[in-house]
């Protein structure tokens, strides 16, 4: 039992969690002063000289731990701070275990195995891909099962997670860059209506920039609120 024991947990080790988006970037980080936090709204925002922390499901408090990691090591001049619809409603407690097993958690591998609640799942993608097509798994989610799928869980963590538990992190954010003179800029991404009503979220992420800007008292926030920028006439991309 033992020995299948630790064949699984190196298994785990070398071929899933070494491949996983979080530890990649965090093996890849060379001390850049200038970061990016936020879920994977975030994840294609690079700007010149900046390093990209934006992860999968990544909430405010994962974002803090992220940041207060990364001033351990180094001086950080510049943070961009992406703000998704479920940014204000889960923590990494109420949203998927998957997140506590960021390297800064600094956890063994077998706690982290046993944390990770869709291991088994990686492993039976891996088994079935040999035999199956990987349309489901498409980015396009070509499959209306994949779709409905995935529909099913946004709307599962909305109903279940409606309080603003994300308010102290987010202040915990303001204050470790205003201790340490960093600039924080904060990006609202371009939400259609049509994304918001499928998540079940548009009344509610109304909600949720109002009360932001309300907790920008002193106008400390550099906010950079891009959510009409699909409804612009002269966007090309409208």
């Amino acid at each position: 039992m033992a020995l299948v024991l630790s064949c699984i947990i190196n298994f785990y080790d070398y071929n899933i969690y070494r491949k996983k988006d979080e530890y990649v970037k965090y093996k890849s980080y060379n001390y850049e002063k200038n970061i990016v936090l936020g879920s994977s709204h975030s994840m294609t925002i690079i700007p010149n000289r900046y390093f990209n922390f934006g992860s999968g499901s990544q909430t405010l408090d994962t974002s803090e731990m992220i940041l207060l990691d990364v001033l351990s090591k180094t001086v950080v001049e510049n943070v961009i701070l992406v703000i998704s619809p479920f940014s204000f409603h889960v923590d990494q407690n109420n949203y998927s275990k998957l997140l506590q097993n960021y390297p800064q958690t600094k956890e063994n591998i077998i706690a982290r195995f046993f944390k990770d609640n869709s291991k088994l799942n990686i492993i039976e993608a891996r088994i079935k891909s040999k035999i199956t097509k990987n349309s489901d798994r498409s980015p396009l989610e070509k499959s209306a099962e994949a779709f409905f799928s995935r529909a099913k869980r946004s709307e599962h963590h909305i109903i279940n997670n409606s309080k603003f538990l994300g308010q102290k992190y987010f202040e915990n954010i303001m204050k470790i860059c205003r201790v340490n003179k960093i600039n924080l800029r904060v990006i609202l991404p371009p939400y259609s209506k049509e994304y918001l009503d499928f998540i079940n979220q548009r009344d509610i992420w109304s909600k949720d920039i109002e009360q932001l800007k309300k907790m920008d008292t002193a106008n400390q926030i550099d906010l950079i609120d891009l959510q009409y920028f699909f409804f612009e006439e002269n966007n090309p991309y409208q």
